[in-house]
């Protein structure tokens, strides 16, 4: 049975790492600044047009940056990553999906690559079945021990990798991708090719334990692809999607970005079926 790859820290991830706390800053700044100028709506106003564009700096330079990381190490940092930056796979030996899994905004370890038709991924238990030759599992506790982060929020990560459980199964047919619920609490699905093609906010849907979801589409994914991009937060390239555990995110949640969230994947999918087999 195939295990995960090696985890250690890649200058790639490094990068990533800081251009994510980098953004943080900034923003954090700028909302600060925010609050103390309260005080003079007339201010406010005017300096408005120099936040957004600080805004809009940043964001140029982390697509430049995203875009890099994407075509050399195969992952978006989940920046505004232009569409196709992630790497299309070839051949039959090649994987039809890369996870990278994500602790909070720190991406722990390098990315998993899934070449069986069906993965099961928990946290440090045991998949319930792996009978046969066509499956392969991920526990991702052997990814987390190598985690570093000194984030405040451990405990909230704590509390969620032990609610994971036998987690989800992720499996593909002449459809598209497939992700089945095997725990015992809900997990959040957002994908570019579940909505229509230059949406800026993408739905997050809820699927509940013992409940199925397509996660991922062969033939939206073309559609999406026939489209020019459109600049939007986070990942948009038709072949990316997010998968969160527990706790979900967006408009109707608490938290309004993926990254706010305690245990959360990043999955690259070819964009065409891989090869029968």
């Amino acid at each position: 049975m195939p295990t995960s790859s090696c985890c250690c820290t890649t200058p790639s991830a490094a990068m990533e790492r800081t251009v994510c706390a980098c953004r943080a800053l900034l923003l954090a700044w700028l909302r600060r600044l925010k609050k103390y100028l309260r005080l003079s709506k007339g201010i406010v106003k005017r300096l408005r047009p120099l936040v957004n564009a600080l805004r809009a700096l940043l964001r140029r330079r982390c697509n430049a940056l995203a875009s890099f990381l994407a075509s050399t190490a195969g992952y978006s940092a989940t920046l505004d990553c232009p569409s196709g930056t992630a790497v299309e796979p070839s051949g039959e030996d090649e994987p039809w999906c890369r996870i990278a899994y994500w602790e909070l905004s720190n991406r722990v370890g390098d990315l998993y690559q899934v070449r069986r038709p069906c993965l099961h991924i928990t946290f440090d238990e045991s998949p319930a079945s792996l009978s046969s030759s066509n499956e392969e599992a991920l526990r991702l506790h052997s990814l987390a021990a190598h985690s570093s982060s000194s984030e405040p929020n451990r405990e909230a990560v704590a509390r969620t990798r032990a609610k994971i459980g036998q987690g989800l199964t992720l499996s593909y047919d002449h459809e598209g991708v497939w992700v089945y619920n095997r725990s015992e609490h809900a997990v959040f699905v957002a994908s570019p090719t579940l909505d229509a093609p230059q949406v800026r906010n993408l739905t997050v849907f809820k699927v509940l334990p013992g409940i199925s979801q397509l996660v991922f589409s062969w033939k939206q994914a073309r559609l999406h692809s026939s489209f020019p991009p459109v600049p939007w937060d986070g990942p948009h390239a038709s072949n990316v999607a997010r998968i969160s555990f527990v706790k979900g995110w967006g408009p109707k949640y608490a938290r309004q970005i993926v990254t706010a969230l305690p245990c959360s994947l990043e999955l690259f999918f070819r964009t065409t079926p891989p090869p029968p087999r």
